[in-house]
């Protein structure tokens, strides 16, 4: 049974997690979308799919004090970020939390999404046997407090473990207790802004994937 979801509240699978999580009956209120101190969470524009999906779940932001903690924890478990440890993507971090650049401020936020849930629940392909992207920060941080990670990738279809150093497949998945519900956003289709004011397609997995893996997630809930 489910307690609580975890998410960030992002455009694609984290929103998509907190919609598919209300039509099967967890309340609004337990499905809980972390956004950073300063931050929002995105509207979904125009269109009606991304609007529906981003009013679901409850928004919560996090305080200065919230974003310090998570930074000096990183740090401590000094794990990898965008390929680097921990110590060194924060090397500029001064204790003043708005002065962090964006991308920084996310990854404080990941680290909210790990530390409250009990496993992890992720939408991303594995390529080569890892994840890329934001979505890597909270499974790397993951592993390192031993908290088991479960990864549906959208291109194969398939679930996936991290079992003693590696990804195993495995069969069907059902979410438990306090879940960390993440993935990447290609789930969807979105435009993003690009050049100025040039707005051009995100990159997207394609209809029949985004299908079936909806299928899946809704599966596992």
């Amino acid at each position: 049974m489910i307690n609580c979801i975890y998410s960030g509240g992002a455009l694609g699978s984290d929103s998509v997690w907190g919609l598919l999580a209300e039509k099967t009956g967890v309340p609004k209120e337990n499905i809980l979308h972390i956004i950073y101190t300063g931050g929002r969470r995105p509207t979904g524009g125009s269109n009606p799919n991304r609007m529906e999906e981003q009013s679901s779940g409850t928004v919560v932001t996090l305080n200065a004090e919230q974003m310090d903690k998570a930074i000096k924890h990183l740090c401590k478990l000094d794990i990898l970020i965008s390929g680097v440890p921990a110590s060194q993507y924060f090397n500029n971090y001064n204790g003043e939390v708005f002065q962090l650049e964006t991308r920084q401020k996310l990854q404080a936020r990941n680290y909210w999404q790990v530390i409250k849930a009990d496993a992890v629940y992720a939408v991303t392909p594995l390529t080569d046997g890892k994840v890329s992207g934001g979505t890597a920060t909270a499974i790397n941080m993951a592993i390192a407090l031993e908290k088991p990670v479960y990864i549906l990738d959208p291109l194969k279809l398939h679930w996936f473990k991290f079992v003693q150093g590696d990804f195993v497949p495995v069969g069907k998945v059902k979410l438990q207790g306090n879940c960390a519900c993440i993935g990447t956003r290609s789930l969807v289709q979105y435009k993003k802004k690009k050049f100025g004011n040039m707005w051009v397609d995100a990159p997207y997995i394609g209809e029949a994937l985004e299908k079936k893996t909806r299928e899946m997630m809704m599966e596992a809930l």
